[in-house]
């Protein structure tokens, strides 16, 4: 294949920004509703669990609005403490959110043939979900549009959510809050599995996970063996779709 054969196929793959661009944007509301009201749920929750342990309104609404990390954000509340215990909560942050690393560089096959400022603006809206939805959806004509307004449908879920659950302190004790703090590892792992068997590529990624929680456990606490073992689980998967996109 010549270097002009390639570079028209990627262009084939990567339609320019003008192209399909409302229709992409529906085919991302569209699937992205059911994932929405789930984070629309866990911001009730957040917000409720915020409020019963004092934080003051205007700090959780800041949190969501610009951390917008659910898996990060419910460790943070159980070190929510005078003073702030910033390192702790730094470190916190990096074992659960990493994973966003890995996501991103599968990234770049789809989406380089966009301009650089509108492609990194959307992945501020990057999570789990529109990650997994944007690989799968291979045949909408616009994927950075795609991306953009599936994170965009996550961020308004997560923002109204926390807003309401404020309203309604109490609902969330601390030890619940606590404990959903590994909901975004698990949710991670549930959409890896999606994805691999949605492409029909090997199962490698999640028994590579699985088995290293089970082994990783004796070596480790297990709220730090869990995340782990999906980075890796995660790693896998990066890997595999590079490779499929380098085809």
């Amino acid at each position: 294949m010549t270097d002009h054969e390639a570079v028209d196929r990627n262009v084939a793959r990567c339609p320019g920004p003008g192209i399909g661009t409302w229709q992409s944007v529906r085919d991302a509301v569209s699937a992205t509703r059911s994932f929405a009201l789930t984070a629309f749920v866990f911001g009730l929750l957040f917000g409720s669990a915020a409020a019963s342990l004092g934080m003051p309104a205007a700090h959780a609404m800041a949190m969501s609005i610009f951390v917008f990390a659910g898996s990060a954000q419910f460790p943070a509340l159980e070190l929510w403490a005078e003073p702030l215990p910033l390192l702790a909560i730094a470190v916190s942050t990096v074992l659960v959110t990493g994973r966003h690393t890995l996501m991103g560089m599968t990234l770049p096959p789809i989406l380089k043939a966009y301009r650089p400022i509108p492609r990194y603006a959307a992945l501020v809206f990057l999570t789990d979900a529109n990650w997994v939805l944007t690989l799968k959806a291979e045949t909408t004509p616009n994927r950075l549009a795609f991306i953009a307004a599936s994170g965009a449908c996550m961020f308004v879920a997560w923002v109204a959510g926390t807003a309401l659950g404020l309203l309604i302190p109490d609902a969330v004790d601390a030890t619940t809050a606590g404990a959903l703090g590994a909901a975004g590892t698990l949710f991670l792992a549930v959409l890896m599995m999606i994805l691999v068997k949605g492409n029909r590529g090997p199962r490698a990624p999640w028994i590579i996970a699985g088995l290293a929680s089970i082994g990783l456990e004796r070596l480790m606490p297990g709220a730090l063996a869990l995340p782990v073992a999906v980075a890796l689980g995660a790693a896998a998967a990066v890997v595999l779709e590079l490779r499929r996109h380098a085809r």
